[in-house]
């Protein structure tokens, strides 16, 4: 959905009505040159004030398919989950050198907060969109 205003001198002009209908149609155009269909148009006309006519349009059209916020989140999540898992795997790799100090469940519990992290992470992300 797209909202805009504009202004044209005032309706008793010959040809302002004929300008603020171009200026639509352009719109109109621009978005058939993007492969998008007009789904609704709605123009107001405010001639209240003395020296000028304001138009408010509104227009939906179609856009892309996809649910672009949707991908954009699920792949954030899953870039920050593979770095978390990387991150983990570097630990584990320095904890062979520390000797046998170091439990594996120590490794698991972290990865199991990390993905605990990532899955936090992504509801808030979800609910901000």
């Amino acid at each position: 959905m797209c909202t805009y205003t504009f202004s044209v001198g005032p309706e008793q002009i010959p040809g302002m009505r004929q300008m603020a209908q171009q200026v639509i149609d352009s719109h109109i155009q621009e978005l058939q040159k993007q492969n998008s269909q007009l789904l609704e148009l709605r123009v107001w006309e405010d001639i209240s004030p003395t020296w000028e006519t304001n138009y408010y349009v509104e227009i939906v059209a179609t856009a892309s398919p996809l649910f672009w916020n949707v991908i954009i989140i699920g792949v954030l999540s899953i870039l920050f989950v593979i770095a978390i898992y990387f991150t983990i795997k570097a630990v584990t790799d320095i904890t062979e050198y520390i000797g046998e100090n170091v439990s594996p469940v120590t490794t698991n519990l972290a990865l199991i907060l990390g993905l605990g992290i990532a899955a936090i992470v992504g509801v808030v992300f979800w609910r901000r969109a």
